[in-house]
């Protein structure tokens, strides 16, 4: 029996999320805000992956504002983040699906795609929430999807769907 996979897109222009369920699209209107963790519980430990400096700085900077949240880690590239999470042990991956594979390779969504088939092969597979400038059409997030990501957020969303996606993924839900 083939597992059943479902991930959240969350999408700011129209304030829904769309949750796949296998190859349906089902729309929801986001309502639920971010809720931070009880200082009490241990922090949520983030590696960030992206190849754009101010980008992956600027981020780093507004997850570690939020309590609950630790950012352990960062990667400029698809093989730095492999490592780093394998290395790290992180609870979320924050991975850009646009960017080289190799400091000096060619930008690619297939960078973006090979982390995430080497990542699923690790023998702790770390929780990835792919972050993209853009969603051309349903077969990339359906494709990030079967190759184990538990999530998808496009960069132009409001930071409480990023936060909401992280919360969501760590309570054990796709985000």
């Amino acid at each position: 029996m083939k597992a059943t996979r479902e991930a959240v897109y969350l999408d700011l222009r129209t304030k829904q999320d769309s949750r796949i369920q296998g190859d349906e699209l089902v729309h929801n209107t986001v309502e639920q805000q971010w809720k931070p963790r009880s200082s009490t519980t241990q922090s949520i430990r983030i590696v960030i992956a992206d190849d754009h400096p101010i980008f992956l700085d600027g981020l780093r900077r507004l997850l570690e504002a939020e309590s609950g949240l630790k950012v352990i880690g960062e990667a400029c590239d698809g093989r730095e983040a492999v490592r780093v999470a394998g290395q790290l042990k992180p609870d979320i991956l924050l991975l850009d699906l646009r960017m080289p594979l190799l400091p000096t390779g060619n930008l690619s969504d297939e960078a973006g795609f090979e982390a995430l088939r080497n990542l699923s092969t690790q023998s702790n597979p770390v929780r990835v929430i792919v972050l993209t400038a853009e969603v051309k059409n349903k077969s990339v997030i359906v494709e990030a999807l079967q190759l184990g990501a538990r999530g998808l957020v496009v960069k132009c969303c409001a930071t409480e769907f990023l936060l909401k996606a992280i919360q969501t993924v760590m309570m054990g839900d796709t985000g």
